[in-house]
């Protein structure tokens, strides 16, 4: 039962924020960038006893719900849809004053579904709102539905902050607490301790939680990595951009524009330009440690440019990092002039087993032709 109320109340404080600076574009000095509704993340998450799995969110489309319109997010555990949310707006962006809400449902049927759309008003900095609702719920194990009354707070605590998370350290994040009540009725009995806390660690820039936790209950999850392959459907000029780990679980770090539509649409004849920024995730190693041996290739699917790691003492991708860390960058701007029809670009990036966990962030500026 806590699993699914919980991931709801969780789901709103999850995207409670967003945006970022609106500078220009620059393929070789520009931030990661805004959020967007392409905008994928891949969360590890835990529930009561369970082990932590691997959930992506991804919207799916709109649906229209309590006379408004929503949109859906579709939630994966290995590679298939478990279940999805009815939320808006997607992104959140700095000037949103309110969030919706719409339900969880899972494809066999359980989840939370609130009577009317629920309203969450943003507090500012320091402040607490409130607010409550009355949910439909089915959970594992129950034979039909039932109502559930629902009242939380929600407050504000910081801006700015810093936070460690299994995927490494962020800076520029904002620190939401919460607090829930069910009221007394149906599945009092069934839920025991129907009062709880938790608290949300939200990243702005990648416009996704990055660590969250509900007190008491093992619920809680933390980003692993973050994509944004843009529109599949749009031409000429764009970006693409993702965000990863590379460790003993995860040894290789790939962006290919190959994999926004499993199609070779890239135009040959026109440079394409790739970043990539690669830091320690231990904030310890990423102040002392040296460059990683690791391969780093730019290339297409036949081939390589050559290419070549920097240091610097700052990041391209994410400048509200600001702890005296390293950072190893490569950038290249190159075409295959020549190529009989459209190829693809790619980024790829490999450690051994001896490499400490890497963050690993790329971007790719094209000119799609297909």
């Amino acid at each position: 039962m806590k699993k699914f109320m919980l991931f709801a109340l969780f789901a709103l404080l999850a995207f409670a924020c967003g945006g970022g600076s609106g500078s220009s574009f620059n393929a070789e000095k520009s931030a990661y960038g805004d959020p967007t509704v392409t905008s994928v993340a891949a969360i590890n998450i835990g529930m009561l006893t369970n082990e932590k799995k691997l959930h992506v969110l991804e919207r799916s489309g709109t649906a229209e719900f309590s006379g408004r319109v929503f949109d859906v997010i579709d939630v994966k555990i290995n590679d298939s849809s478990e279940a999805e949310m009815l939320f808006s707006p997607f992104p959140v962006t700095k000037e949103t004053k309110k969030i919706f809400f719409g339900g969880y449902t899972s494809k066999s049927g359980e989840g939370i579904k609130p009577k009317e759309a629920i309203e969450v008003d943003l507090p500012k900095l320091g402040e607490t709102t409130e607010g409550s609702g009355e949910f439909t719920v089915k959970l594992p194990g129950m034979p039909v539905e039932v109502d559930v009354p629902l009242d939380w707070t929600l407050k504000l605590e910081e801006e700015d902050v810093s936070i460690n998370t299994p995927s490494g350290s962020y800076s520029g994040v904002r620190h939401y607490t919460g607090s829930g009540n069910i009221s007394e009725g149906t599945l009092g009995d069934f839920l025991g301790n129907t009062e709880f806390t938790g608290e949300v660690y939200f990243s702005p820039t990648l416009g996704i939680p990055v660590k969250y936790k509900l007190n008491g209950v093992n619920f809680e999850g933390d980003l692993e990595s973050v994509w944004d392959y843009g529109d599949p459907d749009e031409t000429g000029y764009r970006v693409m951009k993702k965000s990863g780990i590379v460790n003993s679980e995860n040894p290789s770090f790939q962006l290919s524009t190959y994999e926004l539509k499993g199609n070779f649409d890239a135009d040959p004849n026109q440079h394409a330009k790739m970043l990539l920024e690669i830091r320690y995730l231990d904030e310890n190693a990423a102040k002392n440690d040296p460059q990683p041996e690791i391969n780093v290739e730019f290339g297409t699917v036949m081939g390589y440019f050559p290419s070549q790691l920097v240091e610097s003492p700052v990041s391209i991708f994410f400048p509200e990092e600001n702890e005296g860390f390293r950072y190893f960058i490569a950038y290249v701007s190159q075409a295959a002039k020549g190529h009989n029809g459209p190829i693809s670009y790619r980024i790829s990036v490999t450690g051994g087993e001896s490499v400490k966990p890497l963050r690993v962030t790329a971007r790719i500026y094209y000119n799609k032709v297909e």
